[in-house]
């Protein structure tokens, strides 16, 4: 069949015996598959490849040439063949025009071809009168830029959308779009969604492509346009050599013989213009955090009753849909602790997805303090277009005295010359003292290397240094891996924890037993498995376990044990004492389950 058709469509423009033709291997296509046009020259020689001019309608791609060579009654020919594949841009009538070539001064010319171009589902949408409106390869696949605002604030979250439509074509790696931004800081692409649409009675697979921005500069900015590269895969067919006559040329085997070929190609979307107004001055706070939005500010003080010197934690949490990295937590510093009052140490801070979590360990230094100060957190709202302050506390704590013992003295100074210095005086510096004796003497050849003392003391500071490089090593991890501090405290302050649980069961303090029971257990969980206590579950404990270290029972002493605190604290139900010690036993049987598996 191939044959046949290059007889029907070959042009040929002899003078002597050089020839040139022109063939595709077929006259109708559909968008979204290709031509695959041959140019053949015949008796010439040392030809270049041939180049192609801009042809209307239709994308060039040169495959390669191929020479044949043959002998007919001793006669020898030779011809080159030039082959491309012509990928239609649009649908409609379209014509190839003559390709000329010149060789030792003669033009060569071929003919023009016709091509029609129709769609692959246009026999389904069916135009009876044999008029179909001209269809682009852009109608088929294009990009589309979507943002829901185009006037906003200064460092306000913009969202934006790339939606990429395809319609009855094969689509490969397509990759994420590059979109113009200047002006704005971009985030990282989430994954993208997939879906149907139909526009314009036409049906489309779609792609989105999501992300927010923030905009750096006032004034009128231009997002976009976007670019986005993927592969277009064409269908076309394969030339085969007439091997049989008869049936075996018939279009119901040519079906059998499609080929394929993949043509990157750039999409380009639209371009926006988006309008940013600068954040008002009027009725700024002082403490104005940068942060523009909508925002939930959180803040939790835990333990609330300690002796002097021992450690508050304070967790801040912010929630919203912002900027998170600019903004500005308000951790608490001298001026809004009193420095008398409290000593303060670095916050940590560390960033989640749409979080942004503070913690920050403060000291009382006087059992005088009666509550944690309260703090503020002030932000632009953008729907209310005003600034708005949240705050958190004042906190209640208690700070108790250190008992006698536990305070830190001074060998050799007595209760009455605590803090007192009268009686010291400084040695005096005049004094030089005589040597009396010379020591031990020492052999002239005496060499300290041989002596076993010598090697003992080496072996000695060898282990000391590495003692210490150890203990340095140690803590440093201690300041950096904040989960391997936390799992290390756990036992420690657990400890401590069950040990005023147990003062309070002795007192018969229900209300107090429970609050401290529950605290306990939160914190311990929440060490053992870095977890804010806020989340510290059954569910977020179960998600950290393995099945090597699950236990039937453990869980539900978990949440048996949550479930008697909070029904005695919330809902006011009395206990009794012989409750109150069960809870105190499963609460020892969790903390001693989880030591001995080594979690």
């Amino acid at each position: 069949m191939a044959i046949a058709l290059m007889f029907f469509l070959a042009a040929p423009v002899c003078a002597d015996d050089v020839s040139f033709e022109a063939v595709v291997d077929r006259n109708t296509v559909e968008l979204g598959s290709f031509v695959q046009l041959t140019l053949t020259v015949r008796g010439a020689k040392n030809l270049d490849p041939i180049q192609l001019p801009d042809l209307d309608g239709f994308a060039v791609r040169y495959l390669g040439h191929s020479t044949r060579v043959s002998i007919v009654n001793g006669q020898t020919s030779t011809s080159v063949s030039y082959i491309y594949n012509l990928y239609p841009t649009q649908t409609g009538t379209l014509k190839l025009p003559p390709f000329i070539i010149i060789y030792e001064g003669q033009e060569y010319q071929t003919e023009s071809i016709t091509i029609n171009v129709i769609e692959a589902d246009s026999s389904s949408q069916g135009a009876a009168s044999g008029e179909q409106a001209q269809v682009t390869l852009k109608d088929k696949i294009f990009l589309r830029l979507t943002t829901p605002k185009r006037e906003v604030f200064v460092h306000e979250r913009v969202p934006v959308t790339l939606r990429l439509y395809i319609s009855n074509l094969q689509v490969r790696n397509i990759q994420y779009p590059e979109i113009q931004h200047e002006g704005f800081t971009i985030e990282d692409y989430q994954e993208p969604r997939r879906g149907t649409e139909i526009i314009n009675g036409r049906q489309y697979q779609y792609f989105d492509f999501q992300t927010s921005l923030y905009p750096t500069q006032v004034g009128q900015l231009f997002l976009g346009p976007a670019k986005q590269i993927c592969e277009i895969v064409f269908q076309g067919r394969s030339r085969r050599q007439r091997i049989f006559g008869g049936f075996m040329d018939e279009d119901f085997f040519d079906s059998f013989f499609d080929s394929f070929d993949t043509r990157p190609v750039t999409i380009e979307s639209n371009a926006l213009d988006i309008q940013v107004q600068a954040l008002p001055t009027e009725g700024r706070p002082d403490g104005f955090s940068g942060g523009v939005g909508e925002y939930e500010f959180e803040v939790q003080v835990s333990p609330r009753q300690v002796k002097v010197g021992d450690p508050i934690t304070v967790r801040m949490m912010l929630r919203g849909q912002g900027d998170l990295d600019r903004i500005k937590l308000p951790a608490y510093d001298a001026k809004i602790l009193m420095s008398k009052q409290f000593k303060t140490y670095e916050a940590d801070l560390t960033l989640g997805e749409d979080e942004k979590f503070l913690e920050q360990v403060i000291v009382p230094k006087d059992a005088s303090v009666k509550e944690v100060p309260a703090i503020e957190f002030s932000y632009f709202d953008t729907n209310q277009k005003s600034y708005r302050t949240i705050v958190r506390g004042p906190f209640d704590v208690q700070v108790d005295e250190l008992a006698k013992e536990e305070r830190s003295r001074v060998v050799g100074l007595d209760q009455d010359s605590w803090g007192k210095r009268e009686g010291l005086k400084e040695v005096g510096r005049d004094i030089l003292f005589i040597k009396k004796s010379p020591g031990q003497w020492q052999p002239v050849n005496f060499q300290l290397y041989r002596r076993p003392g010598f090697i003992v003391s080496v072996v000695i500071y060898l282990g000391l240094w590495a003692g210490l490089y150890m203990f340095h090593g140690f803590r440093q991890r201690l300041k950096t891996d904040r989960r391997f501090a936390r799992r290390l405290l756990a036992p420690r302050q657990a400890r401590q924890d069950l040990a005023r649980c147990r003062e309070f069961l002795k007192k018969k303090d229900q209300s107090r037993f429970y609050d401290a029971v529950f605290k306990t257990l939160q914190n311990y969980l929440g060490n053992k498995f870095h977890l804010s206590p806020g989340s510290v579950t059954r569910q977020a404990v179960e998600t950290k376990l393995t099945d090597r270290n699950r236990e039937a029972g453990i869980l539900d002493k978990i949440q048996q044990v949550f479930e008697d605190c909070e029904m005695v604290r919330y809902a006011s139900i009395p206990g009794n004492e012989e409750a109150m010690r069960q809870c105190f036993r499963q609460t020892e049987e969790i903390i001693d389950f989880f030591e001995r598996m080594g979690i």
